[in-house]
């Protein structure tokens, strides 16, 4: 079936067409109000409060299924919202049945879209992509992810995602200036940064770090390995070790 469309009524005349997503974004960034009112391609009219209370059509989430590397295998049909702000949250929580975190959540910002979105909601779904790797070697698997963290620290420098795992501005700044510049900045982040925001070591390490993820209220990490990842072996031991730890501790 296809997505709805909806055409925005502003000064008289008609916008559009958009789809939900569009719709909810605008909304987010306050393009639009909760009382726009928006005409469906049926000629149905609503608010934008209307439609992003409206459970969304043939907009299934199963992370055994989806194109990513899911360390779980759990099928829940939901509408996720991919927002990780204060106010962006605060509207997850009224119009949406979940939260994708974004790259770069922690345990503690996990925390905080419970506490936050999912406040009071007996069944509000909470996913998040996690930097991975996993090896014998824990030192080799930790190397491979300083230098995606270095580029993301860089990239999210001062947003809120950062601040719930204790990163401020001070701490992240550094990082903002290499990117500017086009410099490395791979031996900036040291162990206490990865075990922040990854899953990367030695097994015994991995199965420590996804414990932390499931007692924040996590229901699935994406696994997010580094480019230059061997990713079939990557698959393989996720799919060894890391699938029945999550399943021991969820």
């Amino acid at each position: 079936m296809d997505e709805p469309v909806y055409h925005v009524l502003l000064e008289g005349g008609k916008v559009g067409p958009y789809d939900r997503r569009t719709v909810v974004g605008m909304r987010i960034k306050k393009t639009l109000t909760s009382e726009h009112v928006l005409i469906a391609s049926d000629g149905q009219q609503l608010t934008v409060a209307d439609l992003v209370k409206l459970r969304p059509r043939d907009n299934s989430f199963q992370p055994n299924r989806s194109g990513s590397y899911s360390l779980v295998q759990a099928t829940y049909s939901a509408s996720l919202l991919g927002v990780k702000g204060p106010k962006a949250l605060r509207l997850a929580g009224e119009s949406a049945d979940g939260v994708h975190c974004a790259v770069l959540a922690s345990p503690e910002h996990v925390a905080r879209v419970r506490q936050t979105a999912g406040a009071g909601r007996s069944r509000f779904t909470v996913i998040a992509y996690v930097l991975t790797a996993i090896s014998r070697d824990g030192r080799h698997a930790r190397e491979a992810v300083r230098p995606l963290i270095a580029h993301y620290l860089g990239v999210l420098h001062g947003q809120s995602i950062l601040l719930d795992a204790g990163l401020g501005p001070d701490r992240t700044r550094p990082f903002r200036e290499a990117l500017d510049r086009g410099a490395a900045a791979a031996h900036l982040v040291d162990d206490a940064l990865i075990d922040a925001v990854a899953v990367a070591g030695t097994p015994e390490h991995c199965r420590r770090q996804l414990a932390r993820w499931a007692e924040a209220g996590l229901d699935a990490p994406i696994a997010v390995l580094p480019r230059d990842a061997d990713v079939l072996e990557q698959i393989a031991l996720c799919g060894e070790i890391l699938v029945p730890a999550w399943r021991g501790v969820r």
